[in-house]
């Protein structure tokens, strides 16, 4: 009985997830200032997303579990929208035309919220059922059993990039000043912030992107509870709960003026820098505990930092905040590849060939996170500060970040194709040189327009939205996909840093 239920919850949980972050995105995107999608589009769309993947996920899990098939889908579909209320949230409450209006109605409830709340689980919860069902009939046997902590990892990876994206908005829009509290959004509890009042731009891409940080918070803590339960971490969860006490507690003390400003923000980078360290060498060592725990400091240390920057209007914690979100990021790829590596093939049963391409890939890979990790600094610096010194460093820094990643593509392919890993190698060889191109000719074309526009355009805060300056829409468009595809190229570097560490005789 215990076996069934785990082969179904895991399953469940991971594909339920997965379906709630696919649909999230499709939320966002649908809408966009300019796409504001009515919901007779958006809601058969965003369903659609719900049973392609749970589509998907229950072929998966059918390979392995093929009995009950419906109610891993139950699950999924339930589990999806449970994490969905945080969308459904700023349906179900009084929708007031303006922000003045919101003090009378803040956080107020729909009279039907309740029934609106309970159907939108029945029916997801169904759907998820029906997808199950037929999913399953797609299952193929498995080559062998998926590791579905592995997977989940991964999920929170695919839930922490649409945040950095949404953060790359706000900050080439400059929309990082357009809601003025720092912990809520108007008086209003993030979830049940109105959807009429999102029709502000830069209103829309800060909220949004405070609601992503909350989504990539719900999934650390699963994740974090996950891997601790697994490996019977108490160590690493009491070590967890200290970090995160005294990150609180200093961020209270700040909040309270018992410490000044600049105490509490070098306090928390120190506990920060800390933490990163100690995750990054769990990940390597393969504690999957230590690291999974260690993520989640660091996305609760990422959201404290975020608040400080709006509170403190400062630059120089706008830089931060930027940064270490894309080594959260970086962290999170790196340690749903250490949970696969239990399902790798040892070196010894690999070919010379593979082994040597793993080797040299391993070397390259490890040069290539150094060098984009300083890209990424100088890049955080100039986008920020328009300093020329940051964008010269930036420049240069890109030629070597180009160089290594194509060596390090070019050695991955040269793996045999005998082996599932030589496959992936070549595979992620591949993507890669593909991924550095697209960010160097992407960086190209977003220099050249930020460059030649005013770059002190000057950030609007909340009262000054209606006489702020036209959102620059193409700049921004560049400019952000540069930052998503260099996200996405550390992330993936980190992972094959670790996949090939496995495999090689690297220290």
């Amino acid at each position: 009985m215990q076996q069934t239920s785990r082969h179904i919850l895991q399953p469940g949980l991971v594909i339920g997830f997965a379906a709630a972050v696919a649909m999230w995105i499709g939320w966002y995107v649908l809408h966009l200032p300019g796409v504001n999608a009515p919901s007779l589009i958006a809601t058969p769309v965003l369903g659609g997303i719900l049973i392609l993947v749970c589509l998907k996920g229950s072929s998966l899990a059918g390979r392995t579990h093929r009995h009950s098939p419906w109610m891993v889908g139950l699950v999924a579909g339930f589990v999806a929208a449970c994490v969905n209320l945080l969308l459904l949230g700023n349906r179900v409450v009084v929708q007031p035309e303006s922000t003045e209006a919101l003090t009378e109605h803040t956080n107020q409830l729909r009279p039907d919220a309740a029934a609106v709340v309970l159907g939108f689980l029945v029916v997801s919860a169904l759907a998820g059922a029906v997808a199950g069902l037929v999913g399953n009939r797609f299952a193929r046997d498995p080559s062998s059993q998926p590791m579905w902590i592995g997977r989940f990892a991964s999920v929170l990876a695919f839930a922490i990039w649409p945040l950095v994206v949404a953060g790359g908005i706000v900050t080439s829009t400059e929309s990082g000043m357009a809601v003025p509290d720092s912990v809520t959004t108007y008086g209003s509890v993030s979830f049940l912030f109105p959807l009429s009042l999102m029709a502000e731009p830069r209103v829309f891409f800060e909220h949004t992107h405070r609601l992503f940080g909350t989504l990539v918070g719900v999934t650390a803590i699963v994740l974090a509870l996950w891997c601790m339960l697994r490996e019977r971490a108490w160590v690493a969860g009491m070590c967890g709960l200290i970090l995160i006490a005294m990150l609180g507690g200093v961020f209270a003390a700040e909040s309270a003026e018992t410490v000044s400003v600049a105490v509490a923000v070098w306090a928390i980078i120190g506990l920060t820098a800390i933490a990163l360290v100690l995750t990054w060498r769990a990940i390597i060592l393969g504690r999957i505990g230590f690291g999974g725990v260690g993520i989640l400091v660091l996305v609760i240390a990422q959201g404290l930092l975020g608040a400080l920057r709006v509170s403190e209007i400062s630059t120089p914690l706008a830089m931060v905040h930027g940064v270490l979100a894309q080594l959260v990021l970086a962290c999170a790829a790196a340690l749903a590849s250490t949970m696969y590596r239990s399902q790798q093939q040892p070196a010894s049963d690999l070919s010379g060939q593979t082994n040597r391409a793993l080797q040299q890939g391993c070397g390259f890979a490890k040069m290539s996170l150094i060098a984009l990790i300083l890209q990424l600094i100088l890049g955080a610096g100039y986008r920020h500060t328009g300093s020329h010194a940051y964008l010269g460093g930036h420049i240069l820094l890109a030629i070597a970040v180009l160089t290594l990643v194509v060596l390090l593509g070019m050695s991955l392919r040269q793996a045999d194709r005998e082996s599932e890993l030589g496959r992936w190698a070549k595979r992620r060889g591949l993507g890669l040189i593909h991924l550095v191109s697209t960010q160097v000719a992407l960086g190209i074309v977003a220099v050249i327009l930020v460059v030649t526009a005013d770059a002190q355009r000057p950030i609007p805060e909340a009262e000054e939205l209606a006489s702020a300056h036209a959102l620059p829409v193409v700049e921004a468009i560049f400019t952000t996909a540069h930052q998503a595809i260099g996200a996405a190229l550390l992330a993936l570097t980190a992972s094959s840093y670790i996949r090939t560490r496995s495999s090689s005789d690297a220290p």
